[in-house]
């Protein structure tokens, strides 16, 4: 049997090949299985590089879009050759788990796999999960019992109820799942992070951060514990144990937008973020042309999330001087040439970014945002705002208000007034206070039969 992914590739070529011969339905259902099990150790195989992808950079994350393409081509197939093989079903649902897949498709292959085999731990407990993320926490505990009825010591069963439990507020009992769970299975980070977080929400937060510290032991980059510590040691006044956790996630996530503002914040509250620049000014004429690249993306987002727009354009420019693919610093800087009420430029670098990021969120909103309200003709382009709001809203599962606005300002541009008013509404019952005016000038606009307009930036 082949055993690496060129052999793979190869032998499902030719396997291929085999079937469109006259063969007997015995030799013919044996290469089926073949095959289905060769699409399903690539699809394994494929998985493990989409998390090694997941948290990288623009180029590294488009791969991992390709990867998932590929990853899903391979398990639609491997179902066709071999429609009873759960464990097909049962990754299929997990891959449309992540950002930009079905929920309902996701749903459906689980259904499908729990149907092929009843009794399989996999296939209940990816159907229970699921069913969690449909707001369905009972029929995920029906799930979560099968299985503990068969295995009882099944320890993701006891964290799987522990998450259905809090979702229906029964804390005590989601509290007794995840002990139960940790006590089983020490070592389960995801365990760890439910019990950090239920012990936040009863606002334990001792036993919180110990919870934590146990899960950095045994993985000291995992990033949603470096931050929610990081966090409650901000609430505690502990700045500098802050700032080193926010530094730990950066060292392996440079890109995340989010970090660098909690990292100004911070900064700034014990006045040393003059400082940091400064320091980061001096090393970057002092290393390599590779970790130049790297301090001063880094730099740049200090500006950006400062919001310093000018020395931000100065420093991710520099950026693509260096690395003209980076499309993370080419879609920064357009979000700050916005803020320059530099829209030609700002729409010529979305426009670039887009073509190497088609699935970043903010980056499909912001350029739709600017493509169907600049104050100028010629940078408008309703039709294709409308495609871009539409996918960053599907995306979000048309959660965010911001994005909604943006789904309403598309439909203005084009003259559709009843979809506007819809959406803005929409925009506006699951708006932040903060955002309400703003969202509010927006429908008056519509009602009026006038598309919004943006004004420049102060």
């Amino acid at each position: 049997m082949a055993n690496s992914p060129a052999e793979w590739t190869r032998t499902l070529q030719l396997g291929q090949q085999v079937l469109q011969q006259d063969l007997s339905k015995e030799d013919e259902q044996q290469i089926k299985q073949m095959l289905a099990q060769l699409l399903m150790k690539r699809a394994h195989w494929l998985q493990t590089a989409r998390q090694e992808l997941a948290e990288g950079g623009p180029q590294k994350q488009l791969q991992w879009q390709q990867v998932v393409a590929q990853s899903l081509l391979d398990l639609r197939n491997a179902i066709q050759l071999q429609p009873s093989l759960a464990e097909a079903h049962i990754l299929l649902a997990q891959l449309h788990t992540i950002q930009g897949g079905n929920l309902q498709t996701a749903l459906a292959s689980a259904e499908e796999a729990v149907k092929l085999s009843p009794q399989l731990p996999a296939a209940l407990l990816t159907h229970a999960a699921l069913q969690i993320a449909n707001n369905s926490p009972e029929t995920a505990l029906e799930d979560v019992q099968q299985v503990l009825k068969n295995s009882p010591n099944h320890a993701k069963a006891y964290e799987v109820q522990g998450i259905a439990f809090n979702l229906l507020k029964r804390a005590d009992e989601a509290q007794t799942s995840f002990a139960k769970a940790l006590e089983l299975n020490p070592r389960q980070i995801t365990t760890l992070m439910h019990l950090s977080r239920l012990d936040v929400s009863r606002k334990d937060f001792p036993t919180a951060l110990n919870h934590l510290n146990q899960l950095l032991a045994i993985d000291p980059t995992y990033a949603p514990a470096l931050l929610l510590r990081a966090d409650l040691q901000a609430n505690a006044k502990q700045i500098s144990e802050t700032l080193a956790d926010l530094s730990t996630v950066l060292r392996y996530q440079p890109h995340n937008l989010t970090v660098h503002q909690m990292r100004v914040k911070y900064l700034k509250h014990v006045e040393q973020l003059d400082a940091f620049i400064d320091e980061l000014e001096k090393q970057r004429t002092q290393v390599s042309a590779t970790r130049q690249t790297a301090l001063l993306f880094e730099l740049a987002m200090l500006y950006h999330s400062q919001p310093n727009a000018e020395k931000a354009v100065a420093c991710f420019t520099e950026v693509l001087s260096l690395a003209p693919q980076d499309a993370l610093a080419r879609r920064y800087r357009a979000d700050n040439y916005v803020q320059l009420n530099q829209l030609a430029e700002a729409a010529a670098d979305y426009q670039t970014a887009v073509t190497t990021m088609p699935q970043d969120i903010g980056l499909l909103n912001n350029y739709a945002w600017l493509l169907c309200t600049a104050p100028e003709d010629k940078l408008r382009n309703g039709k294709r705002a409308l495609e871009m709001a539409e996918l960053a809203c599907r995306a979000s599962q048309y959660s965010d208000a911001a994005q909604l606005s943006t789904l309403a300002a598309a439909y203005a541009e084009l003259g559709d007034f009843d979809k506007a008013l819809e959406w803005i509404g929409k925009a506006l019952e699951k708006s932040p206070d903060s955002l309400k005016a703003q969202l509010e000038k927006e429908k008056a606009s519509y009602q009026e039969k006038k598309p919004w307009r943006t004004e420049p930036a102060p």
